[in-house]
């Protein structure tokens, strides 16, 4: 009966010096994420589990796709776009008084990844009469997403702080248990 508990004990102090080694590592991770706008940065956790720890950085970009995956891992390789996307421009008057109809403009095989819009008087519409809108003038459109390298820093701090603390977290933990020795 004492040797199960005692091995209870000696469990829960690993798993207590593998959560306190994960606070060593989300530290290192969110002094190592580049930082553009913050927002992968503030998007990282450090969850306590059953098992130790989960570090996760969810933030998404505009489409939703994992921004924090593409930091972190990179793109091998130029990935072509597939797919027509179709952008409806609305009718608009432009500063000189000419009228612009709407119309759709169909990408083939591209995107629009920016648009620049600005505040234009519109031509209305079903009796309304002008109106001030926001139109897109300007955008740039892509055919691929264009390989970049990954950062790695949740890899390299696991690496970092794993290599280096982990003995010493496990061990202060492991050193609270009466009847246990650790050298």
């Amino acid at each position: 009966m004492r040797t199960n508990i005692l091995i209870n004990k000696i469990s829960e102090a690993i798993i207590l010096g593998v959560q306190r080694n994960g606070e060593r590592v989300f530290h290192t991770s969110q002094q190592d994420v580049p930082v553009d706008t913050g927002n992968l940065k503030m998007s990282g956790r450090k969850i306590n589990n059953t098992e130790g720890y989960e570090i996760t950085y969810d933030a998404k970009d505009k489409k939703g796709f994992s921004y924090a995956d593409i930091v972190e891992e990179g793109i091998p390789y130029d990935i072509p776009i597939k797919g027509n996307q179709i952008i409806h421009r609305k009718g608009y008057i432009d500063k000189k008084g000419k009228y612009h109809p709407p119309k759709d403009i169909t990408y083939k095989n591209k995107r629009v990844v920016f648009i620049k819009t600005r505040k234009m008087l519109s031509a209305g519409t079903k009796g309304k009469g002008p109106q001030t809108s926001v139109v897109p003038v300007g955008f740039r459109v892509i055919s691929k997403i264009s390989a970049r390298k990954g950062y790695f820093f949740i890899r390299n701090s696991f690496e970092k702080e794993i290599t280096t603390n982990l003995g010493n977290d496990v061990k202060f933990y492991l050193s609270k248990i009466k009847g246990v020795t650790v050298s």
